[in-house]
């Protein structure tokens, strides 16, 4: 239960693109790979950002009361030791919080989804243009 009561974290590398954008985009012939770059650095990435802190907040602001009153240990993705499982699982309010956590995450699961197809598309023009 430790790993579902969790939140991921990510950290791009987009150094080399503010660098780019710094010298001109233009510096890459390919419109398409230009397109696909600033797609995936202005609109993809802002998008997987958004969506996990949307989770990290609604975790702090959900788990945070019901950790303290709940549980007797928790060590972050690992485990937790509830006070009374059987009462906490089936409390209405414990379920529509594991159901609302579900939904959030599978919202940031589709961003990054399709941020990766982004850097495959990107990966693809490259290989095209460089052969």
């Amino acid at each position: 239960m430790g790993k579902i009561i969790s939140f991921e974290r990510f950290k791009s590398q987009s150094s080399a693109f503010e660098v780019l954008k710094a010298k001109g985009i233009e510096a890459i012939s390919d419109n398409e790979l230009q397109l696909a770059l600033i797609s995936y650095y202005d609109v993809s990435l802002f998008q997987v950002y958004q969506s996990l802190n949307d989770v990290e907040e609604a975790f702090i602001a959900d788990w945070t009361s019901v950790m303290k009153q709940d549980f007797l240990d928790y060590k972050w993705m690992d485990y937790c030791q509830l006070i009374d499982s059987k009462t906490f699982f089936e409390k209405p309010s414990s379920i529509v919080l594991f159901k609302l956590y579900q939904d959030n995450r599978e919202g940031s699961e589709k961003n990054i989804e399709s941020a990766l197809k982004k850097i495959f598309e990107i990966r693809s023009l490259t290989k095209s243009h460089i052969q």
